[in-house]
């Protein structure tokens, strides 16, 4: 077998940072739609002010983690995973985002995994399961003594995009 020269290998990128060893406090549970993906790292980046985050993206996004339909082992797979990263990285905030779209939103902003795991469903009926799923996933065991931000990334008819924070367990905290 013979080598490539080093002028043929692959080429090198520049250098773009340097590397910080520090682990991430926050998680980003997320649909793995690419069509998203910038808008979220603005909202985390503008609204939430974190920097720096470990990511979970997969279908169906916080969704995922609910087992709706008939997706048990799914939900308990991406649990497990999740758990892991808390543990792991010693978080203290998880963010566990939906989408789809708004009311009068396009239809083609619903998410792919919802209408795979409930066909035929409106976006209304979608939207209602992504409702149970929230409250299910909240009730998991998993977010205790951490900072739970839950939101909804929407698609209105004229094609904007905006977050609705539907749980933050900061604004729920005592501090007194």
């Amino acid at each position: 077998m013979q080598h490539q020269s080093d002028e043929h290998r692959a080429a090198v990128s520049t250098k773009l940072m340097s590397w910080d060893s520090s682990l991430p406090k926050a998680l980003v549970v997320a649909c793995s739609d690419g069509r998203i993906h910038a808008a979220i790292e603005l909202f985390i980046q503008n609204d939430l002010h974190i920097d720096r985050y470990d990511r979970m993206y997969v279908p169906g996004g916080a969704g995922a983690l609910a087992p709706s339909g008939a997706e048990f082992a799914r939900a308990h797979q991406h649990h497990r995973e999740c758990r892991f990263l808390i543990e792991a990285h010693e978080l203290d905030t998880v963010v566990l985002l939906f989408h789809g779209p708004s009311s009068d939103g396009p239809s083609d902003a619903l998410c792919g995994d919802y209408c795979r795991k409930f066909p035929g469903a409106s976006g209304t009926e979608i939207r209602r399961a992504q409702d149970q799923d929230l409250h299910d996933v909240l009730r998991l065991g998993t977010w205790r003594e951490m900072r739970i931000v839950v939101a909804r990334y929407e698609v209105t008819k004229d094609g904007d995009v905006r977050f609705i924070t539907l749980h933050d367990s900061a604004e729920h905290n005592d501090d007194t």
